[in-house]
């Protein structure tokens, strides 16, 4: 049964008052509770906690899900952030087919300015899907396999 909601724009409900120089519709609620008892939602079964006689279970997260906690939630986002956008994509896969690339070697086959390409990349490296190595006056960088295998493991579980 759908219960009706009680009319609220009657004329003693309803008033006009003034806010920060203009005219605007205030309600007054003036019915109780009682008055209004919206249905349960049908995903609610009766063998639930809600319609049980017993208390319902409490600090389920930390026994089920101890890892979701805000910083790891951070982190991440910070890393499905950094793999979802196209040309940090392409550019996973351009250091994957040479083994390990510098970031002049990345804006002149990507075409993108020099600027472009180092934020890009260390967006990467602030997410540790890339790794730096310096070797003399060059920066190569190389991918994390163990980081991405981890993604993957990651986004094979939660697409099951």
């Amino acid at each position: 049964m759908i219960w009706p909601m009680p009319n609220l724009f009657t004329q003693r409900n309803f008033s006009i008052h003034r806010k920060n120089n203009r005219y605007s519709p205030y309600i007054r609620n003036t019915y109780t509770p009682s008055q209004y008892t919206p249905p349960m939602p049908s995903f609610f079964h009766e063998g639930d906690s809600l319609h049980a006689n017993t208390a319902p279970k409490k600090d389920l997260l930390k026994t089920h899900a101890p890892s979701l906690d805000l910083l790891s939630i951070k982190k991440a986002a910070l890393t499905f952030r950094a793999i979802n956008h196209p040309l940090r994509q392409e550019m996973i896969r351009m250091i994957d087919s040479k083994g390990h690339a510098t970031v002049t070697e990345l804006f002149v086959e990507m075409r993108l300015e020099q600027s472009v390409a180092s934020q890009h990349l260390a967006i990467l490296r602030r997410a540790l899907l890339v790794k730096k190595i310096r070797d003399g006056k060059f920066m190569y960088y190389k991918l994390n396999l163990e980081r991405l295998e981890l993604l993957n493991k990651m986004v094979t579980d939660l697409l099951k």
